[in-house]
């Protein structure tokens, strides 16, 4: 982190050589931290910390996974057409391996969609007392695709 900070003084500063040193002024290298972390992104501060060797990861909010460069080309970000709205982002699966079979992502049922098949095989109802249980606003079913 010395090197990644500019601060070449720390490695031979008797308060940071050792873990009880830190310890012991870990308020004033917190401080030193923080002033230093608050004038970069999150990802300059991973990229820096990286590049000498520190093991760094930015924190990411979904909005920052969907630009991304690393999780683009993991194949992270999965693109649908989600009925009534259109083509939209979701995240994909978080891990993959060669072995796994490939996540099903797929369009979200809108509301009442699987009512009928749902009240027949779980529910073990037959058409009529469907029909009758939806026509006193017992069940829903969803209007018609648009």
């Amino acid at each position: 982190l010395i090197g990644a900070m500019d601060r070449p003084g720390w490695a031979a500063d008797d308060h940071f050589v050792d873990t009880a040193g830190r310890l012991a002024h870990r308020d004033e290298l917190n401080a030193a931290v923080e002033q230093w972390t608050s004038r970069h992104s999150p990802r300059a501060v991973m990229e820096r910390c990286q590049a000498h060797g520190v093991p760094a990861g930015a924190m990411s909010t979904t909005l920052d996974q969907l630009s991304d460069p690393h999780l683009a080309e993991r194949g992270f970000c999965v693109e649908i057409d989600q009925q009534d709205q259109g083509r939209i982002t979701l995240e994909g699966p978080a891990f993959s391996g060669g072995d796994m079979v490939a996540a099903d992502i797929r369009q979200a049922p809108r509301l009442g969609e699987h009512t009928r098949e749902i009240a027949r095989d779980v529910l073990g109802l037959d058409d009529a007392r469907i029909d009758e249980l939806i026509g006193a606003g017992v069940l829903e079913v969803a209007p018609p695709p648009t």
